[in-house]
């Protein structure tokens, strides 16, 4: 399901998140030279897969499998344990294909699906630190706790899983005869575990900058981005009308699971899951901007249940041609989709049409550079960054975050009037639709020559002295 899409142009997540890694690499300062409203986790993910000579368009799909397998593997793990050993292999079987289902950009490294398969890993070491212990696992409960830190660095929205599992331990701690001792320190050893990431990424915000880091891990949101602050609820429509038939034989099926675990009295495995999804529910919302890849949350809850409590009907027969059945349709779209053409992936399964000329421009520009030259995507095209081994000049690489966060307007009107104006700029957008003013358009007519078109896309070069 994801090797076809190894070679397609890299998207727009992607290329930002590797472009700002690697100028953090080089000396930027995190959430002032480059912002993105992600912890710094996500960023040092990147970071260190460039470092080993991965940061590329196929080294970041190299990057999305990986982690695909990761979330697997690990909801395999806990169907296993909720369900029996037949559960694991068709728990891993279905989050592996729904998770990879190319109309929700499945292929892509996004953080939705680092996030998620690092949760669902510290889902399955919390569940080995007290299901079924006659008293907690304290090194396990805290390995989780860390493990959950690490998935909350790359995105906000990783605790799906794991806030449900505790939820379960709390349950557990009060309900089971464990001493006292055990019942008081289950929960504080794994709140421990995250705080150690947490507290990391809160030492280096406060050395970079609180505020801005601040902004970057909770402001943004809470002031621009949510369910409840700007939705963008007609994507919502759009994306949720191409994914909700990929999804319901998976949601059927697992209604049906829930209700044969209930009656089989695996009300553990049944609560543990419900609260998952629902949690998932609430993660999707956070993001407020619903893109195609946000559906990727689902597929782990999804397909655990599915597999896990599926895997409790007697007869193998009907229990594969369940498996089989809620499978068929992800496999369908990814047969269809392997047949679209290599420059119309963008276009069709990521709603971007910006990526071949992305791709194309920065193989131009890595072409005829010269040493110190630098290129602009205006107002914003964040994958032409992941193209060039050559840091953005401006901190903000994706269009919405121009008008949103404060003084992003004013400084991108400050940079193109001043002495670190951009070598070349490739003008994807009008200039009025990044400033309304004027500004900009006025420093491009004095500063800058137009030298040619690549695939639509005018470039322009700084004349020289201005």
């Amino acid at each position: 399901m994801r090797a076809r899409y190894l070679f397609t142009p890299i998207t727009a997540d992607e290329g930002g998140y590797l472009a700002e890694a690697r100028a953090w690499g080089r000396g930027a300062v995190l959430y002032r030279d480059v912002w993105v409203d992600r912890p710094q986790g996500l960023l040092l993910l990147f970071r260190i897969w460039n470092d080993i000579g991965l940061g590329s368009p196929v080294g970041v799909r190299i990057l999305a499998l990986l982690a695909c397998l990761l979330g697997a593997g690990a909801a395999g793990l806990i169907a296993r344990r909720l369900a029996g050993p037949s559960a694991g292999w068709m728990a891993a079987l279905a989050v592996g294909v729904l998770a990879s289902i190319p109309q929700q950009e499945g292929f892509i490294a996004n953080a939705e699906l680092l996030s998620s398969a690092v949760g669902i890993a510290a889902l399955a070491f919390l569940l080995a630190g007290f299901w079924d212990r006659d008293r907690p696992w304290y090194r396990i409960l805290a390995l989780a706790g860390v493990i959950e830190g690490c998935a909350l660095s790359i995105k906000q929205s990783g605790f799906d899983a794991f806030l449900a599992g505790m939820f379960v331990l709390l349950a557990v701690s009060l309900t089971r005869r464990w001493a006292v001792r055990d019942r008081l320190l289950a929960i504080p050893t794994v709140i421990a575990g995250i705080a150690l990431p947490m507290i990391g990424l809160m030492i280096h915000g406060a050395v970079t900058g609180w505020h801005r880091w601040w902004y970057a891990f909770a402001g943004y949101r809470l002031d621009q981005r949510s369910a409840l602050k700007n939705a963008e609820w007609e994507r919502y429509h759009e994306t949720a009308a191409l994914m909700m038939p990929k999804l319901w034989p998976a949601i059927a099926l697992g209604v049906v699971a829930m209700i044969w675990g209930a009656r089989r009295r695996q009300i553990g495995a049944v609560a543990l899951l419900l609260l998952w999804s629902g949690l998932a529910i609430l993660a999707f919302l956070l993001g407020g901007q619903f893109f195609r890849h946000y559906w990727v949350i689902f597929a782990f809850p999804l397909g655990t249940a599915c597999g896990a409590l599926a895997s409790l009907v007697p007869q193998r027969v009907p229990r594969f041609v369940m498996l089989a059945g809620m499978l068929l349709v992800p496999l369908w779209s990814t047969a269809n989709s392997l047949t679209i053409p290599r420059d119309r992936v963008g276009p069709l399964l990521s709603d971007d049409v910006r990526l071949v000329k992305s791709e194309k421009i920065g193989a131009w520009f890595e072409e005829n550079k010269r040493p110190g030259e630098n290129i602009y995507a205006m107002c914003a095209s964040a994958a032409l960054y992941g193209n060039v081994d050559t840091d953005p000049p401006y901190p903000y690489l994706w269009f919405a975050l121009i008008p949103q966060v404060p003084g992003a307007r004013r400084q991108l009107v400050s940079l193109m009037a001043g002495k670190d104006a951009p070598t070349y700029v490739a003008l994807f957008q009008p200039t009025s639709l990044c400033d309304p003013s004027g500004s900009i358009e006025q420093s491009m007519t004095k500063r800058y020559e137009r030298i040619g078109t690549i695939e639509g896309i005018a470039i322009y070069r700084r004349l020289t002295g201005r």
